[in-house]
């Protein structure tokens, strides 16, 4: 929970960029999941679920400040209701350019 409060003294794009971080790794694990043989696919499939709930509170905070969060912030909160093969590619769009989450979906979001 330290962290959670060391995130609000952190700038808008301080926090978007921590949220991509995490959405990147996410993306790295799902893309992963794919692969996998089905019981390691689901544990990476659900490593991939914590990544995008420990980005949505940075994206929250984030998108408080600066609009240019809100789309991520909304994606990120669709996750516990859609299947993440749904969010993909909006997730690695809303992340491009925010640092490493540009790279893990291959460029083409899958």
């Amino acid at each position: 929970m330290a962290l959670a409060g060391c995130s609000s003294a952190r700038s808008p794009e301080a926090n978007g960029r921590l949220a991509c971080q995490h959405v990147a790794a996410s993306l790295r694990l799902y893309r992963a999941a794919t692969t996998a043989d089905p019981q390691l696919a689901a544990q990476d499939k659900r490593a991939a679920l914590d990544q995008l709930r420990a980005a949505l509170p940075l994206a929250a905070i984030a998108a408080t400040s600066s609009g240019q969060w809100q789309a991520l912030q909304t994606t990120l909160s669709e996750s516990s209701r859609v299947p993440e093969s749904k969010l993909v590619g909006a997730l690695a769009a809303q992340c491009q350019g925010s640092g490493p989450a540009s790279s893990p979906a291959g460029g083409d979001g899958t």
